[in-house]
């Protein structure tokens, strides 16, 4: 499965930066990843790709008093997956016994 990438801003940071816009996956309510096909746009590589994590799609999120970790330890399968599928596993990890 084709990771996404996710951001680990401060809080005050999200303004303006997240949101509604073309380069994020669509349907993942409280959260976001870019889109696979702008991962080489120079800005997303000078403004956000620098502040994300790589993840997949049943990762999980721990708050500490450092910031947030991210746990991704699920075994994926080898291979790529579609931005929507994507979205879909991610919204639906909660029914995946493993995840």
């Amino acid at each position: 499965v084709s990771p996404a990438l996710s951001f680990n801003y401060p809080k005050d940071f999200f303004n303006g930066l997240l949101g509604v816009h073309p380069w994020f996956i669509p349907n993942t309510p409280g959260t976001a990843f870019l889109k696979k096909s702008v991962e080489n746009d120079p800005f997303i590589q000078t403004v956000y790709i620098p502040n994300c994590v790589l993840v997949g799609p049943y990762h999980k999120l721990e708050h500490s008093s450092s910031g947030w970790i991210v746990h991704d330890d699920f075994a994926y399968e080898e291979r790529e997956i579609s931005d929507e599928e994507f979205a879909r596993m991610h919204n639906e990890k909660s029914s995946h016994p493993n995840a």
